[in-house]
């Protein structure tokens, strides 16, 4: 089901008119001018070579990041149904990315079989998974009930930027300031539980959380979990 554009004011209209536009070119010119640093790549030729297709693993404050960083393979994500949903998916549509609306939090959800499906044909899904709203950098369990549904490998991807201005937002958003450097680190990929019990899919949660937080703990000028509000 898509957003309903119905339920918008005036001024919501326009915005979703001319921002997503305007914020991406904001983000090219930003981002073109950082200095990037990639390590670990091979985890992530690897993972794509045995497996074709992944879920990819990151927080939400890694969002923008990803999405710039992918956008010659370009992947599906998942959305809420609402205006900031409506937002973000107009602004990764000008990365070459594509959006399922839903919730992540409900395992027999409309979304959750679309997801499936995009994975089924091959295409790499990403998760924040502590989207849309939080607790910062703790894993909800969708990511679990996926991986074990399709079987499909995740692959932790963390973002981190330096020097940086964090805006004051449930996930301390990094904003870069230009030409700033931004590392990414790919870990290795965690398989996917033998099948959706909740015993399972909570052990694959956990793992999820512990693997991304390590690789933000490893990279410098990464931003310790306690110190994001």
């Amino acid at each position: 089901m898509e957003y309903s554009l119905k339920s918008c004011s005036r001024s919501q209209r326009l915005t979703l008119a001319l921002l997503p536009s305007m914020a991406a070119v904001a983000i090219r010119s930003l981002l073109l001018s950082c200095k990037w640093q990639v390590h670990g790549r091979e985890n992530w030729d690897a993972a794509i070579a045995e497996h074709g297709r992944v879920i990819i693993a990151i927080w939400h404050e890694s969002a923008a990041f990803a999405s710039y960083y992918f956008r010659k393979d370009g992947f599906c994500a998942l959305t809420s149904k609402s205006f900031d949903g409506e937002m973000a998916v107009r602004l990764m549509s000008r990365f070459g990315h594509t959006a399922i609306r839903g919730s992540s939090s409900g395992g027999g959800s409309a979304a959750l079989h679309d997801m499936t499906e995009v994975l089924g044909h091959e295409r790499n899904i990403i998760i924040t998974l502590d989207g849309p709203k939080g607790p910062c950098r703790q894993a909800k369990p969708g990511v679990g009930i996926l991986s074990a549904r399709t079987k499909a490998h995740v692959v932790p991807i963390a973002f981190s930027v330096e020097p940086v201005h964090h805006l004051k937002s449930w996930d301390g958003f990094p904003l870069p300031l230009p030409f700033a450097r931004i590392r990414v680190l790919i870990g290795p990929a965690i398989p996917p539980p033998e099948n959706d019990s909740r015993e399972n899919v909570e052990a694959s949660r956990l793992q999820t959380e512990f693997a991304l937080n390590g690789l933000h703990d490893r990279i410098p000028y990464a931003v310790p979990v306690a110190a994001v509000k």
